[in-house]
């Protein structure tokens, strides 16, 4: 298929509804008349839209999302969980939730990092110089006890232990 017959099978839905401007319509036309692959898939696509132009169009009820959760719990099957946490909570205590999870977790993070008032991890970095990550070099300004000074530091033990070098 080559860019022409690409650019036609875009245009052919517009095509087929009357969409496009006089000029376009009537170079969809000729390539038609002169392509075969392409006339046979306007034609099955024609053909799908006139199977599908027989079906009966639904109209859904305005209150059909309510209706499927009653009978969705008249059955004994239940909505996901976290679908009912964030329908029964409002914003303000996801938000609340939010920030007692980064709490846990920066609290958390401090107990691996600094263990009974000492570092954890080792904070002298040494890359080897033929080092795949150039990038952490950016942390150098950064104090030693700052997170992104134990960034660097784990980064570097596992660049050192996974190239068999010391720790």
């Amino acid at each position: 298929m080559n860019s022409t017959c690409k650019k036609i099978r875009k245009r052919l839905s517009a095509f087929s509804d009357g969409e496009l401007k006089p000029g376009k319509r009537s170079a969809v036309e000729r390539h038609l008349s002169a392509c075969p692959d392409c006339r046979r898939e306007f034609e099955a696509a024609s053909r799908a839209w006139s199977l599908l132009d027989g079906f009966e169009t639904v109209e859904s009820r305005e209150n059909f999302e309510a209706e499927f959760w009653r009978i969705i719990g008249e059955s004994g099957i239940r909505r996901p969980l976290w679908l009912r946490v964030v329908k029964a909570l409002p914003v303000s205590a996801l938000a609340f939730l939010c920030l007692v999870l980064g709490i846990v977790s920066g609290f958390y993070l401090g107990k691996v990092i600094f263990r009974n008032g000492e570092t954890a991890v080792s904070f002298n970095v040494s890359l080897p110089e033929d080092s795949n990550f150039p990038y952490l070099d950016n942390f150098a300004d950064f104090p030693k006890d700052s997170v992104a000074g134990a960034y660097i530091a784990v980064a570097s033990q596992s660049v050192n232990s996974a190239k068999g070098g010391s720790k």
